[in-house]
């Protein structure tokens, strides 16, 4: 159950215990729209109920604390005070331990833990989310007026009991909603529920969020959109990145329960998580582009293929979670030799050395099994390899993404001196061969229509300002996935030559936020 209502039970439980007893209830919404005149009506309000009168008279809020001070301290009351979101309201309500007689009891609910610890309170208790059990029997008794789900309705309840995730706010809204009707109208309501969720639900959350300051909500609005069972650590060094001071700013998260951590991973109810993307929703419902925060494939899509992104896009994050299908069903991996001395410019990152780093783990590839032992002139040997063929760790960190949406790719290529017969490598490249370019021809300079989005500066790059090696010839990418080009199979080249060359090294870091 819910703060308050955990409250109304304890105070019936034991009201009797005292000779008097007050309820005050939504302190935060009754200072919100009376100002100054809704404590001294508080204050009112407590001095009528413990002291049993019709109508005390106050001049004003210091006199009500005076007033209270000075005719409840002999007394043993009940109080409680509930939703204070004020450290102020506190201290003209019930300032201090000895306002009151012996053995009485001020019991306060709350969104921030803070004000608790700061008013110095005897002892603190979080209510926990509601277990399956207890979820069911709440909601059926909203939606049914029983303790279990109706007849042919049960695994639905079930469904809507998964998505509230034992906020007891959430269950009886939706109980109460669902009351009376058919089943076609709850499967309708679980349906639009995924994208448009009860503004009844969102709109009593997002009171948590109107508290903080602007670089908490931003902090909030980020996590919600991006960084949500993220581990802490990577999530404060790219928010100290973006300047938003992110050790305090988190500790008023965890404060004010919009954000718990687990085992060192942020986690942030659903609710809470929509209610944050909702917010970003609300800043522009048909345009994304003019969104401060991007997630969606179908918005990111949008916005980079149509060219509608503006100045208010901040961050775009895509999650690819899941490792994709290479280029062919089947395990592969070809390698051939042919005359040649410059590798073609579609292998468009282009340094020496000899190795693949993904995600900062170094990828060995395959012997290539091809004979160049007797080469006398340069040669290019051409590397494909799928990533069905690159296995396990190394085919899953081909297409995972950070918070940020990018996949650290760098290439080194090394010789083995040891070995008689190797050749010294005077360049090498490598280019992502997505199953998009099957359709496509080769992109050139003139016609590529790639986009990148990179976090430091958050704008948009196209491939032919990208693709080329850097001044110093070394070539890495930063690779985030085009829209239409997820799945992808990797090519290599690299060309043969008796001539010695310096050794190099292109490993790099190529997102600013690893």
């Amino acid at each position: 159950m819910g703060k308050t209502t955990l409250a109304r039970v304890v105070y019936g439980m034991v009201s009797k215990q005292f000779e008097a007893c007050s309820f005050i209830v939504d302190v935060r919404e009754v200072y919100e729209k009376a100002g100054k005149d809704g404590l001294l009506q508080l204050q009112k309000q407590i001095l009528n109920e413990l002291l049993m009168e019709r109508d005390v008279n106050i001049h004003d809020v210091d006199n009500g604390v005076l007033m209270i001070k000075n005719r409840l301290r002999h007394k043993k009351i009940l109080l409680v005070l509930d939703d204070v979101n004020k450290l102020g309201h506190l201290k003209k309500l019930a300032g201090e331990h000895g306002w009151f007689g012996p053995g009485s009891r001020v019991i306060i609910t709350t969104r921030d833990k803070q004000l608790l610890v700061t008013h110095s309170v005897n002892e603190i208790y979080e209510v926990e989310a509601l277990d399956d059990d207890e979820a069911l029997q709440l909601f059926s008794l909203k939606a049914f007026k029983k303790d279990h789900p109706a007849e042919y309705y049960a695994e639905l309840s079930q469904a809507f009991v998964s998505y509230a995730k034992g906020l007891p706010l959430a269950i009886e809204v939706l109980g109460s909603f669902l009351f009376n009707r058919s089943i076609d109208e709850w499967k309708c309501e679980l349906d639009r529920l995924k994208e448009f969720p009860k503004r009844d639900i969102l709109d009593v959350l997002k009171i948590s969020f109107d508290g903080l300051e602007a670089l908490e909500k931003n902090i909030f609005l980020n996590i919600a959109c991006f960084f949500n069972h993220m581990d802490q650590d990577s999530v404060i060094k790219i928010l100290g990145y973006l300047e938003l001071y992110p050790i305090i700013g988190l500790s008023v998260l965890y404060e004010k329960s919009l954000l718990k951590m687990n085992h060192n991973y942020l986690w942030m109810h659903d609710l809470l998580q929509e209610m944050g993307r909702d917010i970003v929703r609300q800043e522009c419902l048909q345009d994304p582009g003019k969104r401060s925060r991007l997630w969606l494939y179908k918005d990111i899509n949008s916005v980079l293929t149509e060219n509608t992104g503006t100045k208010a896009v901040q961050g775009i994050v895509l999650d690819l979670f899941e490792p994709k299908e290479g280029l062919f069903p089947f395990d592969t991996c070809m390698v051939i030799v042919i005359p040649g001395s410059e590798i073609p410019e579609w292998f468009s990152h282009q340094s020496i050395n000899w190795s693949l780093i993904v995600n900062g783990n170094e990828i060995r590839m395959p012997e290539s099994g091809v004979d160049i032992t007797t080469i006398a002139s340069d040669h290019i040997l051409l590397s494909y390899c799928s990533t069905t063929y690159l296995r396990d760790r190394f085919s899953k960190s081909l297409v995972e993404y950070d918070a940020n949406g990018f996949c650290e790719i760098g290439i080194r290529f090394e010789i083995d001196y040891g070995d008689k017969w190797s050749k010294e490598v005077k360049k090498c490249g490598f280019h992502l061969l997505y199953k998009e370019d099957i359709k496509d021809p080769i992109p050139t300079d003139s016609d590529s229509d790639s986009t990148l989005v990179t976090e430091g500066n958050k704008v948009k790059q196209s491939r032919d300002e990208y693709d080329g090696a850097g001044p110093s010839g070394e070539g890495s990418s930063n690779d985030v996935p085009h829209p239409k080009r997820i799945e992808r199979p990797t090519e290599f080249g690299n060309s043969d030559s008796e001539e010695s060359s310096e050794y190099k090294d292109c490993d790099e870091e190529l997102s600013d936020v690893q």
